[in-house]
């Protein structure tokens, strides 16, 4: 099984077909009166959608660590196992990484509570309508909410032990 999610981890294919299927999935679950075409159409639009956004923000990290995809890719792994680089050049690189993706959670620090509110109002537009399913799928997108918070408080503190590793601390970051 580990080798298996290592695979999946490392294969950004995978992982798009993964989405796609969910994508597909989640539209035939709400739009099942539609034909097939409709459904192909839609799952190709957001899959793209999806996929540039997950191109764009690595292109965004490969530059910010002045180096080559697969060797920002490494990167990040190492930021997850919380492996400290020893050769200097490439601890540069990870230093600006941590500094790009620790500035990244401070800019971004609204975005959950945000995500919160608007479950919270959905639940209650739902309740008010009489729409239970709609009201049930919200709760599913609360849990979702709820395991992004966790994500990113747990990848929030790695960022600060590996800024500290490096020899920075906290407070290097405060301009």
């Amino acid at each position: 099984m580990r080798a298996a999610w290592q695979w999946f981890s490392r294969s950004l294919a995978a992982q798009l077909v993964l989405a796609v299927l969910v994508i597909a999935a989640v539209t035939l679950l709400f739009d099942s009166h539609r034909s097939p075409a409709y459904w192909a159409v839609r799952t190709v639009l957001y899959g793209a959608v999806g996929a540039a956004f997950v191109l764009h923000s690595r292109r965004k990290e490969t530059a910010r660590t002045g180096s080559d995809p697969r060797a920002a890719k490494v990167l990040s792994r190492k930021i997850m196992h919380g492996t400290v680089p020893r050769d200097p050049g490439e601890q540069d690189a990870m230093r600006r990484l941590v500094t790009y993706r620790l500035h990244l959670m401070r800019r971004t620090r609204w975005a959950v509570p945000v995500m919160g509110v608007g479950i919270v109002l959905l639940l209650a537009l739902a309740a008010a309508t009489g729409q239970w399913a709609v009201g049930a799928f919200v709760v599913f997108g609360a849990a979702g909410v709820g395991v992004a918070l966790w994500t990113r408080r747990r990848a929030t503190r790695k960022l600060h032990r590996m800024d500290d590793a490096l020899g920075r601390g906290r407070h290097a970051l405060e301009h």
